[in-house]
């Protein structure tokens, strides 16, 4: 027979007077008790998160991504229907970019002091893609294109990373916009029970690679929210509208900035308002 610790322990103090410690050794086994309930509690709220995989920019990273779309997180942290807490999963694509040439189109971000979010890529040795359109290892999102890499290996990591958990959203900037829309399209065509209830798009473009054109032949059915800036110089905004009519489901999100994640106070209820149609709680 052994006996309960905590339990034995309260019986310990019940035993010693108030003067030699007895209060604090209560009041110690309460902290452990409360702290204990707290971690439960957080456990249980993570179980319940609304849960969305984060594809970064071409030469960036997941780790770079999280960081810098740190205030749309706390923007948007919480549905306002069931107040579920949102849990954003960054990863990172499969390969790394190369020092970019003078003709590799930054898709990273450009800087702007406005409290709209600016996004820079990874340190210089670890930025990646998700795919080349360039013989060389570049890419560039406005140039025509008959040769194509990686783009299989990546479509492969995201889907790997859907299996892992059920997944209500997929979120995706520049370059992990376009990828996110092809990964839509496959999981449409070839693994439905993937797919997430919905998507968030920003500057998302059709890929210049005419060896992906059969990603496009068919239009997405998942609900998905389209952000494109006004003066965008990297994706400018008739590149996202001409990927507009694919959607089946569509969203539109204009802002009068640049290549960024809007991330402005007011911006809120726009996503909020999109992101609630798809909060209900998952059975237990």
């Amino acid at each position: 027979f052994q006996s309960d610790p905590i339990n034995s322990a309260l019986d310990s103090v019940a035993a010693v007077p108030a003067a030699a410690g007895g209060d604090t050794l209560v009041a110690e086994v309460a902290a452990k008790d409360t702290k204990q309930a707290e971690l439960e509690k957080e456990e249980e709220e993570e179980d319940d998160s609304m849960r969305i995989l984060c594809l970064h920019g071409y030469r960036q990273t997941g780790s770079s991504f999280r960081q810098k779309t740190g205030a749309f997180r706390k923007l948007v942290k919480k549905t306002t229907n069931t107040f579920r807490t949102i849990r954003y999963d960054f990863i990172d694509a499969p390969h790394l970019v190369d020092s970019p040439s003078a003709a590799d189109v930054d898709l990273s971000g450009v800087s702007n002091n406005s409290g709209l979010l600016c996004l820079t890529g990874g340190s210089a040795g670890t930025e990646r893609a998700w795919w080349f359109s360039k013989p060389t290892g570049g890419f560039n999102a406005s140039e025509q294109s008959d040769w194509e890499h990686g783009l299989e290996e990546s479509l492969k990591l995201v889907v790997a990373q859907l299996r892992k958990h059920a997944y209500d959203g997929l979120m995706g900037f520049s370059q992990g916009a376009a990828m996110a829309y092809i990964v839509l399209r496959h999981l449409e065509n070839e693994e439905p029970s993937l797919l997430p209830k919905f998507a968030i798009l920003f500057a998302p473009f059709k890929s210049p690679c005419s060896g992906h054109n059969k990603y496009y032949d068919k239009r997405v059915d998942t609900p998905c929210m389209v952000v494109s800036g006004e003066v965008d110089k990297v994706i400018p905004r008739e590149m996202t509208e001409a990927l507009l009519p694919t959607f089946g489901q569509l969203s539109f999100f204009g802002h009068p900035a640049g290549h960024i994640v809007p991330a402005k106070a007011e911006h809120r209820t726009k996503y909020l308002s999109f992101i609630n149609l798809f909060d209900k709680r998952p059975p237990r």
